[in-house]
């Protein structure tokens, strides 16, 4: 799975930002050929070679989180039954509240390049252990089972021709010095095509500079107009259109440092027979005493980072040294929907908002518009995914803030019966000052973030 989601903070294709080793490039898994012993998945994570290929940078703490999980099929003619039923709606719990049992797999590497790898709350047991890096080692657990890891530098796997991709959507940092800042010279309002287009000499392939748009060689923005035209496909001097793409992987030549591990099935699930769904995603940390990585707060204000306050609580002493600063592997945290804002998960919220109106009755009966849950579930589910919340934390949250809102409800409709008789001015002035006031404060408290 490619990385589509690289936060701005790390995403060096943009002129003032410097490459990271907090920036993950993918996530690989796949069924290991050697079943000796017990069926084994592969998964591996790569991300920036920083400082060096095979050199990892000591102020970064990466994790791998997996899940096993049964396969969530449907109800079988032969099942038809409330046990059946039951079984049914277990898998989808397990399904969709999977990473609130997620083990997981945390890397970090010291001074002398050496790897601390923890294995944390997988079935068998919780254990760490000190490998060197850049060499092919066997991991034995507690419980007998072996482990196959590389932390190192390598080639890149990953085949692509990133810079026929950029040129078909005109996307001029890949082409020209863009700082991040500048929104409206990203991706530029040329329309998209899989031809080379008449007079876009913004983004035409030029044959006497054939390295622009390769390895960081770029140029300077032009002044403009950034728009182009035209009205027909560009053809060479003997009358043949030419592709955007061109077939060249961009990543040939370019090492990246990678975590790879062959895991045996039985030491990711006690029921390896059953549990036919390994679910994976990884994380990159960095330390906040590095002061890397300086657009993402060290400490997020709770208001615009609600599960702030739970991570307080829920990470455990190491993690809360360190900072969250890239994902790979979660859905909808997508650049196509996110623009890799951190703080704009319309995507998210609008595909979320389309699946709960599937299921409701709000745009063809009246009466269901009064239903909260269609359009506010979608919003704090975007806000669940931007904090990499996990499944059970979204639901207690949710119903922590119904349990908070009714008991305001229900404690203004107390004081409105109690005193409304005798003092009707205070009560209305009483809770106009006070939802308006905290109204104003909150407001204002945002304005100076």
């Amino acid at each position: 799975m490619a990385d589509h989601n690289d936060p701005n903070a790390v995403n060096s294709i943009f002129s003032d930002i410097d490459v990271s080793a907090a920036d993950l490039y993918d996530l690989f898994g796949f069924p290991s050929a050697d079943t000796d012993g017990g069926e084994k998945v592969v998964i591996a994570l790569t991300f920036a070679s920083v400082p060096a290929a095979g050199v990892f940078d000591t102020d970064m703490l990466y994790r791998i989180q997996i899940s096993g999980d049964p396969r969530v099929g449907g109800i079988g003619e032969d099942e038809h039954s409330l046990k059946g039923l039951l079984r049914y709606f277990d898998a989808i719990k397990e399904k969709f509240l999977g990473p609130s049992k997620a083990a997981e797999i945390r890397v970090t590497v010291d001074q002398n390049q050496q790897a601390t790898v923890k294995f944390i709350n997988f079935p068998g047991a919780s254990f760490a252990t000190v490998v060197d890096t850049n060499q092919v080692l066997t991991i034995q657990t507690p419980d007998g089972h072996a482990i196959k890891v590389y932390i190192g530098g390598r080639d890149d796997a990953f085949f692509n021709d990133l810079t026929g991709f950029f040129r078909s959507i005109n996307y001029a940092p890949q082409f020209y010095h863009v700082p991040h800042t500048m929104n409206d010279a990203r991706e530029l309002k040329i329309p998209k095509t899989l031809l080379e287009l008449e007079g876009n000499h913004l983004f035409n392939f030029d044959p006497n500079d054939p390295e622009w748009g390769y390895h960081g060689k770029k140029r300077e923005l032009p002044p403009g107009p950034l728009t182009w035209n035209g009205d027909k496909f560009f053809k060479d001097a003997n009358g043949n259109y030419r592709f955007v793409y061109s077939g060249r992987d961009c990543q040939a030549g370019i090492n990246i440092n990678a975590i790879i591990l062959e895991i045996p099935l039985g030491f990711i699930t006690s029921s390896p027979e059953r549990d036919r769904i390994v679910n994976c995603w990884g994380e990159s940390w960095v330390l906040k005493a590095a002061n890397k990585v300086e657009t993402i707060p060290d400490h997020p204000f709770w208001l615009e980072h609600p599960w702030a306050l739970i991570d307080a609580i829920k990470l455990d002493d190491e993690l809360k040294k360190y900072k969250l600063v890239d994902t790979d592997g979660q859905p909808f945290a997508d650049a196509a929907l996110s623009e890799r804002e951190d703080n704009r998960q319309l995507g998210a919220a609008l595909a979320n908002g389309v699946a709960s109106h599937i299921l409701e009755f709000d745009d063809i009966h009246k009466g269901s518009t009064v239903h909260a849950a269609a359009p506010i579930i979608p919003a704090a589910l975007a806000v669940a995914e931007r904090e990499h919340a996990d499944g059970k934390s979204f639901l207690l949250a949710v119903a922590a803030a119904f349990c908070l809102s009714m008991g305001m409800i229900l404690l203004t409709l107390f004081v409105v019966v109690l005193f409304w008789e005798s003092h009707p001015l205070i009560v209305l002035g009483g809770f106009t000052v006070l939802y308006l006031g905290g109204g104003i404060a909150l407001w204002l408290t945002l304005r100076q973030k």
